[in-house]
């Protein structure tokens, strides 16, 4: 059977959240690039500033499923299944919600497709190739699919920048129901035991426009302290390289780069960060890249739009210094 075009799953818990804009921008860009169209799938009440704005991000065709509770899993599958047999696209973009990633699964054996999980990129050239880290983060595999007509991949969040379409589109939204009979989760697995977990709580680093980036090159704990009494000031974002979080210099939920987090600040200012690839992949999104390292030769500075050879110990100082006397 013919496939075409992308469809994006949105989020069950709100489906015009920043992480589906930033897949549907994507999907855009894709779409024009093969030549096909975006359709997106929601759940939940019908909103029309809200659904408009996916069309206003790249969406050709908004589909939504009113629901006024919270569905589960096998019924949010059900929905992209009567999707999938109408419009047959040939990718699926899911993000990695715990919706997203069940559904995917679900998704992959109904209609007999591999899935790509943890996708850092997608690109078209004459076909589909997925991107993902793999063996620890210590390298990216490409991956072509060649035995199945969908695809089906789930998103990393904050790999990809949001951004409006440029050209208006003549965007639809339509209303679906359910042809098959609803099941209910009982109807298809039997619980066996259950036992609750402390779930740690979210650190959203993207909040931030301008971040302060600890490297190995901030040994010194007094200058650690400076960076963060001048961040709590004036409301900067700290976060660090997998080598700071290794040495305990700062937590595991602020690590940026391939085995961490994609951060998009509008200034991101890298404090003894060396710019090992790993790293730089979760900062390519910012807007303004600052570096400061002793070493000449650190591959930061390959990166960076402003490069500063210098101790970060004395520039961090310099910085307190010059604040004190403007306060």
């Amino acid at each position: 059977m013919a496939v075409s075009g992308i469809l994006v799953v949105c989020d069950a818990k709100e489906y015009d959240s920043e992480y589906n804009l930033q897949i549907i921008t994507k999907a855009r860009f894709l779409a024009n690039q093969c030549c096909k169209d975006v359709s997106a799938i929601c759940v939940g009440n019908y909103d029309e500033k809200r659904l408009k704005k996916l069309i206003d991000y790249g969406a050709n065709t908004v589909i939504i499923y009113e629901s006024a509770k919270k569905i589960e899993v096998n019924e949010f599958a059900d929905i992209i299944t009567e999707i999938i047999n109408q419009q047959r696209p040939e990718v699926i973009m899911f993000s990695e919600s715990s919706y997203g990633k069940a559904s995917a699964a679900i998704l992959s054996t109904r209609f007999e497709s591999g899935v790509i999980t943890d996708c850092i990129d997608i690109q078209f050239m004459n076909d589909f190739f997925f991107y993902k880290e793999e063996v620890n983060s210590s390298f990216i595999a490409k991956i072509k699919c060649t035995s199945c007509n969908i695809k089906i991949a789930t998103i990393k969040k904050d790999v990809f920048v949001k951004k409006q379409y440029d050209e208006t589109i003549d965007g639809k939204i339509s209303k679906i129901q359910l042809n098959s009979k609803k099941r209910t989760y009982n109807d298809i697995v039997e619980i066996i035991e259950s036992n609750k977990i402390k779930v740690k709580k979210y650190v959203d680093i993207n909040k931030y426009s301008i971040v302060f980036c600890i490297g190995r090159g901030v040994s010194k704990k007094q200058t650690r302290d400076k960076i963060f009494d001048i961040a709590e000031r004036y409301g900067i974002g700290v976060i660090g390289t997998r080598a700071a979080v290794e040495a305990g210099m700062i937590e595991k939920a602020y690590q940026v780069g391939q085995s961490g987090k994609n951060i998009s600040p509008q200034i991101y200012i890298g404090l003894g960060v060396s710019g090992a690839s790993q790293h730089m992949v979760g900062i390519k999104n910012a807007g303004i890249t600052i570096a400061i390292n002793k070493d000449e030769n650190a591959n930061i500075f390959n990166y960076s739009d402003y490069s500063i050879v210098e101790d970060v110990d004395n520039i961090i100082s310099e910085i307190e210094k010059s604040l004190t006397v403007f306060n």
